[in-house]
């Protein structure tokens, strides 16, 4: 008779995957504690006295909610597990079209899951978070910026501080409470694209038709509860102010997943290319991504790892034009938010460690020249994009 061999589990699952059974053990036990922590109820969900992330009640959702998300989890698994076989042998035109496969995918996951949430949790976020000034702020602080941006932006300074003394700009009447909460940690960029937004729908009847057309229900109906009880700061909700709202959210959701596009190939310069897809392919399932969405925070990653890739690449290939639209990225960031700030210090640190700390064979030649163009080339998009619009507007940005 044959002799059966019996072999330890965790032996079994190192032969079947090729990796210690400790590795698993490592990824998988952190996030099965942090589920049963959040799952016993103890776990405050934010700061106590400060926010708190609200708790809503599982089980019910679980016979009419789960299966949509699931098929669409399973189509996003087959396309990650597929294209990690194919991107090795993939050249050009094949690896661009497995990336928007991912862009594509990574958005029809988001959004169902958000379609699929429980009530106030899912799309309607997109009307109900980013018009109230409790919630947000830019949008309302946008309405009234909108009416003379170029004020607005000139007295930027003085208005963070002495809002409605000796201001021309409407936007700096708003009460403390109503402004933006950290309006004077944050440059004017988020209000400025929303301002944008507002000038773009009120002046395109045919665009904001267009776009309010496609929201869905849950938005709809959120959006003409708004309508019937507007905020004081936000003022009435026009049909125009549906369109930029709306607007706002998918270009946020836009801009959150294409990220995976410049980090696949951030990484691509040290990594191979299943083990790049296989990592950009987690982004788009990162639970907080979906919670957060459609707030700000969400799209800020996109010009960090965008200014990292042209900086490393402007760089090392001693680019002038990859250089200079680092600094048209990395000034971008900064109006937006100084949460920029931490890519510029990793930028230092990898660039001093690929150009004199790593072992010789490995760095760049002529690293110092080459470092010296790039922060020329970059410091001349940052400056030249901070005179025109100082020149434009009168605003004065360190």
């Amino acid at each position: 008779r044959k002799r059966t061999i019996r072999r330890p589990v965790r032996q079994t699952l190192a032969v079947a995957t090729g990796h210690p059974w400790w590795i698993w053990l490592v990824l998988v036990a952190p996030p099965l504690i942090l589920i049963a922590a959040v799952w016993d109820g103890t776990l405050p969900l934010g700061v106590p006295g400060e926010w708190t992330l609200g708790r809503v009640d599982f089980w019910p959702l679980v016979p009419w909610a789960m299966l949509p998300p699931l098929v669409v989890a399973a189509g996003y698994l087959v396309l990650v597990l597929v294209g990690a076989r194919r991107l090795p042998i993939a050249e050009g035109r094949e690896v661009h079209g497995w990336l928007s496969g991912l862009v594509l995918a990574g958005l029809v996951w988001v959004l169902t899951i958000q379609a699929f949430a429980p009530p106030t949790c899912g799309l309607e976020k997109s009307v109900t978070a980013l018009y109230h000034w409790w919630t947000s702020g830019y949008f309302s602080q946008a309405k009234l910026a909108e009416r003379d941006l170029r004020a607005f932006l000139g007295e930027y300074e003085h208005g963070i501080s002495t809002p409605k003394a000796g201001t021309r700009s409407s936007a700096w009447s708003l009460s403390e409470t109503e402004r933006v909460g950290h309006i004077g940690t944050h440059p004017p960029g988020l209000i400025v694209g929303y301002a944008l937004l507002i000038h773009l729908f009120a002046h395109s009847p045919w665009l904001t038709e267009a776009v309010v057309a496609s929201q869905p229900e849950a938005v709809r109906v959120y959006a003409d509860a708004l309508a019937e009880h507007p905020d004081g700061g936000a003022g009435p909700l026009l049909q125009s102010d549906r369109a930029v709202l709306w607007a706002a959210s998918l270009i946020t959701h836009f801009l959150a997943i294409v990220l995976v596009v410049p980090l696949y190939f951030l990484l691509r310069r040290t990594c191979p290319p299943e083990a790049s897809w296989r990592a950009v392919a987690f982004w788009p399932t990162v639970p907080s991504l979906a919670v957060f969405l459609p707030g700000s925070d969400a799209l800020l990653p996109f010009f960090g790892i965008t200014f990292l890739l042209f900086w490393f690449e402007g760089w090392a290939r001693d680019s002038a034009a990859r250089s200079f639209v680092s600094g048209i990225v990395f000034w971008t960031g900064m109006f937006v938010s100084l949460a920029m700030l931490p890519a510029a210090v990793l930028a230092v640190a990898i660039t001093a460690w690929e150009g004199w700390i790593c072992q010789p064979g490995q760095r760049p030649a002529a690293p110092g020249a080459k470092l010296l163009r790039a922060v020329a080339w970059a410091a001349l998009a940052v400056l030249l994009a901070t005179n025109l619009l100082g020149a434009w507007s009168g605003i004065r940005l360190p």
